[in-house]
């Protein structure tokens, strides 16, 4: 037997709130919108929880604050997104914090209390590892990266260097 995994659907109070939420703070682009269910094209779908409960036939309890789940999403603009968050009067479980495998976290609540973690990307991580002098092993022990990604991604932001540093001196 063969199982696919399709996609993660939250149950959420209203379905076109949490989509603004969902498309203008943490970017994702609608897949389709049915009113009270919406897929993004990342595989994250909203349905609103009352149309849900009939389809089911059952009421889901509201707990706001379960805290047994998190959506995970990465951005280079992590610093200006808390900026709006702060703004807009998020509720934060942290601001933005190191991890142990330094990599700059932050974890808040979404409009129904789904907790949304978002981290710098892991590139970004491992390059600011290295402008702070750190050798690749010690990169890839501090980040539980292997040792040949971290190479890879280091060997590559210098040759991108130093491919746009030529470029600009001949001109």
């Amino acid at each position: 037997m063969k199982v696919n995994y399709i996609n993660t659907l939250l149950t959420v109070k209203d379905a076109q709130e949490s989509k603004k939420f969902y498309t203008t703070l943490l970017g994702q682009e609608v897949d389709m919108d049915f009113g009270k269910n919406v897929t993004f094209k990342s595989g994250l779908c909203l349905h609103e929880r009352s149309h849900f409960e009939g389809i089911i036939n059952r009421n889901i309890p509201e707990e706001k604050y379960s805290n047994n789940m998190e959506l995970y999403f990465e951005t280079d603009e992590i610093k200006i997104l808390q900026e709006v968050l702060e703004e807009l009067k998020i509720e934060f479980i942290h601001k933005l914090e190191e991890q142990p495998w330094k990599q700059m976290v932050m974890r808040f609540y979404d409009l129904d209390g789904y907790i949304i973690e978002m981290g710098e990307f892991m590139d970004n991580v491992i390059l600011r590892l290295a402008k702070e002098g750190k050798t690749i092993e010690e990169i890839a022990e501090e980040t539980s990266i292997s040792l040949d990604i971290v190479r890879t991604i280091v060997l590559n932001s210098q040759l991108q260097n130093e491919s746009q540093s030529s470029y600009c001196g001949s001109q």
